[in-house]
C-alpha cells in the first residue's frame, strides 16, 4: 500500500468514531432528559394522577383468563404511600400500601397483602388457582377523567374513572344493583334494527345479536355499575356506540345514549322457572332411576350455594346458586381425602355408562313451572358431555384410579359410601320438596 494510501485509510478511520458522535448527538438532542428521567416523570405524573381524585377511583376490575369472569367493581383511593380499597365482593374498606415502579413503562403494583385487592387472586379449596386475577398491572394510560390498565398475568384491559361520590356510596349502590338487575333476556332497537341480549349474569358475560343482520354480533363481558352495568368494549363503534346502560326499574329495562343522541330502550326478561334464592332451603325426597333419598338443602354462611345433607353422615355434596338461571348447579368437586387418596365428585352420563370429572360439566336444578314444589334435574347443557347423574371417584397423586381401585376403595372404606350401599346416584330425574 502507497503512502497517499495509507494516509487515506488513517483519516477514514480516524473519522469514524467522530461521525458516531455526532449522531449519537443529534438523537440526544432530540429529547431534553435521558430516558431513566423521562420515566421517572411519567410515574410521578401517574402518582399526581392517581392521588388527585378527591373520592377515588372505581375500577372496572377483568378476572380470568381472556376475561372468563366478567367485571366486578372496585373503589380505591391513594395517597402517598397506600391505597384504600373495597369492592362489591368485600365492601369493607382495607388499606395497604402499593407501589408505582417500572417495567418497559409504568407499573400499579399492590404489592403488600389487602384482602380486597388480592381477594379474587387468593386460591380457595374449590379453585386452586383463584379466579386467575391480577394485583399488578402496566398503565397503558393515565388522564384525570380515565386511566387504563392491562393486567400483567391475565393481559386483561381494565379501566379506572374518577369517583363522584365517596367510595363506600358507590359500592353500596352497585351491591343493590347487583341484587336487583337479575335477568337473563333483553330487548329492544337500535333505530330500526331489532336486537337481542343473552346475558350470562354469574360470568358476566352477554351476547348481542340482531336476527336481521348477521353481522350485527358483540359478545362483550360487563361490570355492574351504581346505576346499571357497563360494557368491556363499546356496541357499535364510533359515536353511534353504546356503552354503559342505566337500569329503570319501574319500566324493567336497560336504557343507554350514544354521542350521536340515539337512545335504547331494551325490555328485560327472566325465564319463567327462575327462582330466588330462599326458595331452596327445606327437605326433599331425591328421585333417581331406581332409588329415592331424604335429603336437605342448607344454606352456606355465605347464602350463596345450598350443602345437600342426608346421604352420608360424613359429607356433603355442594349445590352452587345461579342468579340468571334463578336454579341451583351441581358440578364436578373436591369432596375429601382419606389415606392420600382424594375422592372427587364426577359426572355420569344418562346411561350411567361414561363419567367425566371436567368442571364445565354439570347438572342443574330448576324449577317444575307445572308442578309447585318439584324441581327437575338435568344436564348443564355442556355439548361435550351430557350429564344424568353423579359419581365418587378415586385420584392419587393427581391421577385418576381406574374402576377396580376405585371399587375396593369403597368395598374398604364403607363410611365413605354417601350413597346408600353404593358410590352413585345414577338417573337423577327430580326432587320433591316435602
Amino acid at each position: 500500500m502507497n503512502n497517499s494510501i495509507k494516509k487515506i485509510a488513517i483519516l477514514l478511520f480516524c473519522a469514524i468514531p467522530m461521525l458516531f458522535t455526532s449522531c449519537l448527538k443529534d438523537q440526544d438532542d432530540v429529547f431534553d432528559s435521558s430516558s431513566s428521567d423521562r420515566l421517572q416523570q411519567t410515574l410521578m405524573h401517574t402518582k399526581d394522577i392517581l392521588t388527585g381524585a378527591e373520592n377515588g377511583w372505581v375500577m372496572d376490575y377483568y378476572a380470568g383468563i381472556d376475561m372468563a369472569y366478567g367485571g366486578y367493581a372496585f373503589a380505591v383511593k391513594f395517597d402517598e404511600l397506600t391505597c384504600t380499597a373495597s369492592s362489591e365482593r368485600i365492601p369493607e374498606a382495607c388499606t395497604s400500601y402499593y407501589k408505582l415502579t417500572t417495567d418497559n413503562g409504568p407499573v400499579l403494583a399492590f404489592d403488600t397483602y389487602n384482602k380486597v385487592l388480592h381477594d379474587m387472586a387468593t386460591p380457595s379449596q374449590n379453585n386452586y388457582e383463584g379466579m386467575n386475577a391480577d394485583f399488578e398491572f402496566l398503565v397503558l394510560s393515565a388522564t384525570p377523567e380515565k386511566i387504563v390498565l392491562k393486567g400483567k398475568k391475565t393481559q386483561n384491559i381494565m379501566y379506572m374513572y374518577p369517583l363522584s361520590v365517596p367510595a363506600e356510596t358507590y359500592i353500596r349502590n352497585v351491591r343493590n344493583m347487583v341484587e336487583e338487575l337479575v335477568f337473563s333476556t333483553a330487548k329492544g332497537k337500535i333505530g330500526d334494527l331489532d336486537v337481542e341480549a343473552v346475558f350470562d349474569i354469574d360470568n358476566r358475560h352477554v351476547d348481542f345479536t340482531a336476527p336481521d343482520d348477521a353481522m350485527f354480533s358483540y359478545s362483550l363481558p360487563f361490570t355492574y355499575t351504581s346505576t346499571g352495568i357497563r360494557l368491556h368494549s363499546s356496541l357499535g363503534t364510533g359515536d353511534v356506540a353504546f356503552n354503559s346502560f342505566d337500569y329503570d326499574s319501574e319500566k324493567l329495562q336497560l336504557v343507554a345514549m350514544n354521542n350521536a343522541g340515539q337512545t335504547i330502550a331494551m325490555d328485560c326478561f327472566r325465564p319463567d322457572n327462575w327462582r330466588d334464592y330462599a326458595t331452596f332451603e327445606g327437605e326433599y325426597t331425591l328421585y333417581t332411576a331406581d332409588s329415592r333419598y331424604n335429603v336437605q338443602l342448607v344454606p352456606t354462611e355465605e347464602r350463596d350455594a345450598y350443602l345437600m345433607k342426608g346421604l352420608n353422615s360424613k359429607y356433603d355434596i355442594l349445590l352452587n346458586y345461579s342468579k340468571g338461571r334463578g336454579a341451583l348447579t351441581i358440578s364436578t368437586q373436591f369432596i375429601g381425602e382419606e389415606n392420600g387418596i382424594q375422592i372427587q365428585l364426577a359426572m355420569l352420563d344418562p346411561d350411567g355408562s361414561y363419567l367425566s370429572w371436567s368442571p364445565q360439566v354439570g347438572l342443574v336444578v330448576s324449577a317444575n313451572t307445572k308442578v309447585e314444589g318439584e324441581y327437575i334435574v338435568e344436564s348443564n347443557g355442556y355439548e361435550d358431555f351430557v350429564s344424568g347423574g353423579v359419581i365418587l371417584w378415586c385420584f392419587q397423586n393427581g391421577d385418576a384410579l381406574d374402576g377396580s381401585d376405585v371399587g375396593s376403595f369403597f368395598q374398604s372404606h364403607r363410611s365413605w359410601l354417601m350413597f346408600g350401599n353404593t358410590y352413585l346416584l345414577d338417573g337423577m330425574k327430580k326432587m320433591v320438596k316435602k
